[in-house]
């Protein structure tokens, strides 16, 4: 997976890694420096080595990042834009436009809905369409720090063609700052982006009732 960053101004990469010493591809230009993420799990943390001292530099946003989705040909394009949101419930703490600015162009808050305390709290897209669904890009809140990133830990996703019959297909070990969900089917002895839903569902199943609340998400897919 190819993961794509604004470049870092006066400063240039001299080698990026994990954090158990495999090397990691990478190019950089005067705009941007490509990461080649690779896709054995886990992959949390690329260790980048610089040419000078970056103590001067502010760090970058979860929103500055362009997603590994951005392979066109492998995943499409997002198709969640003008989709439909609806949460399992409000609460006192829901920004305006809650919860449709879940799927805006760009983050408009911290976080775009607030449920109540539930033992299961959710959120449901409508793309208005069934499509071939590929990834899923999740923006936590983060300004609560770890707090507010560990009521998602136990966040889940799950897709649907008819919003009745749900299909999970993936969920977190652990409260992050943000999540690049690939959804893929197995055919014919191999794994390939892409499955049909119209439908998608994030939850969380946490171990008392509690807040649900997330900055943004974006729906990859083919028509």
């Amino acid at each position: 997976e190819k993961l794509e960053i604004p470049a870092l101004p006066g400063v240039t990469v001299v080698s990026a890694q994990t954090l158990n010493g495999e090397k990691v591809d990478f190019q950089q230009n005067a705009k941007t420096l490509t990461v080649t993420v690779p896709k054995a799990p886990p992959v949390s943390i690329i260790e980048l080595t610089f040419d000078k001292p970056v103590d001067s530099i502010s760090a970058i946003s979860d929103g500055e990042c362009v997603p590994s989705f951005s392979d066109a040909t492998t995943y499409g394009k997002i198709v969640s834009q003008k989709a439909t949101v609806k949460a399992s419930s409000t609460s006192q703490y829901d920004p305006p436009g809650a919860p449709q600015a879940l799927v805006a162009e760009r983050p408009v808050d911290d976080f775009a809905f607030s449920t109540s305390q539930e033992a299961n709290p959710w959120v449901e897209i409508d793309l208005g369409r069934e499509v071939s669904v590929t990834g899923v890009r999740v923006l936590n809140r983060t300004k609560a720090q770890q707090a507010g990133m560990d009521r998602a830990a136990t966040l889940r996703l799950s897709i649907s063609s008819d919003g009745k019959n749900w299909t999970e297909v993936w969920k977190a070990e652990s409260g992050l700052p943000l999540w690049e969900i690939p959804v893929n089917d197995f055919l014919a002895g191999a794994q390939v982006p892409g499955r049909k839903a119209r439908f998608v569902r994030l939850e969380t199943k946490p171990e008392k009732p509690e807040y649900f609340h997330l900055r943004q998400v974006q729906v990859y897919g083919k028509e």
